[in-house]
């Protein structure tokens, strides 16, 4: 919330330019908020799905099903580096760019005494224009990490859903596998098995209806506020 303030704060109460990369941070972490919200109002949901993973995946004994399971944790681990990875290599650019070494050096005069206009990660310059050095490299310090807080929040809420969304379809996989190698036998299906596939596929359904009704809300937010970005640009 305090990256929200700095950020929109500076063009209010200072009167300087927009600038659309921030406002682009500051829209991030207002997803990023929002998706906590969502996720942390629908505990129980989130809790019920990964209750059932866990057991399913303990309980699982059966080679042909523990690929399946283990090439989709695979992929979302794959898919988990790659996006975290990469948004943080799109913000290191405005970290290292604010640095005192490579930000241009600015002077300014105000009634006869001249004073260095500091540059930071948020583009926050005039709120925090005449500090000392040590309040600048704490202010500094403090918003790199918001920065990576607000990125990790939100792509990785993002993952996030992407993994148990993966999980959950490696189940249904799974379920399939289980129902084809009862009906391939010839002999009469046991229905004490047949029963457990049943409850398995009803439990399921029950899991991919939490999924829907937890990330709905937020995958609604993603897109508003994608819309709102490509109509600012």
């Amino acid at each position: 919330a305090t990256m929200i303030i700095f950020v929109l704060g500076e063009p209010i109460l200072f009167g300087t330019a927009v600038n659309l990369q921030m406002l682009s941070y500051t829209l991030c972490n207002v997803l990023s908020l929002t998706k906590i919200i969502v996720i942390r109002s629908h505990r129980r949901e989130i809790q019920e799905i990964l209750d059932h993973l866990f057991a399913a995946w303990k309980s699982t004994t059966k080679t042909a099903l523990m690929k399946i399971m283990i090439s989709r944790a695979k992929l979302g681990r794959l898919v988990c580096i790659y996006q975290v990875g990469g948004t943080y290599m799109v913000v290191l650019p405005t970290i290292i760019g604010a640095l005192p070494m490579f930000a241009p050096h600015i002077n300014v005069t105000l009634n006869e005494t001249s004073s260095i206009i500091r540059t930071f990660p948020l583009a926050t310059n005039s709120m925090f224009a005449h500090t000392s050095s040590m309040s600048y490299a704490i202010i500094f310090i403090y918003q790199i990490v918001q920065l990576f807080y607000t990125v990790t929040g939100n792509v990785g809420l993002d993952v996030f859903f992407f993994g148990l969304a993966l999980l959950v379809t490696a189940q249904l996989n799974c379920l399939e596998t289980c129902l084809e190698t009862i009906f391939e036998n010839e002999q009469e299906i046991d229905g004490d098995i047949f029963s457990e596939v049943v409850g398995t596929h009803v439990k399921l359904l029950e899991i991919t209806q939490y999924l829907e009704k937890t990330f709905n809300f937020a995958i609604l937010g993603i897109v508003a506020i994608n819309c709102s970005q490509i109509c600012l640009y």
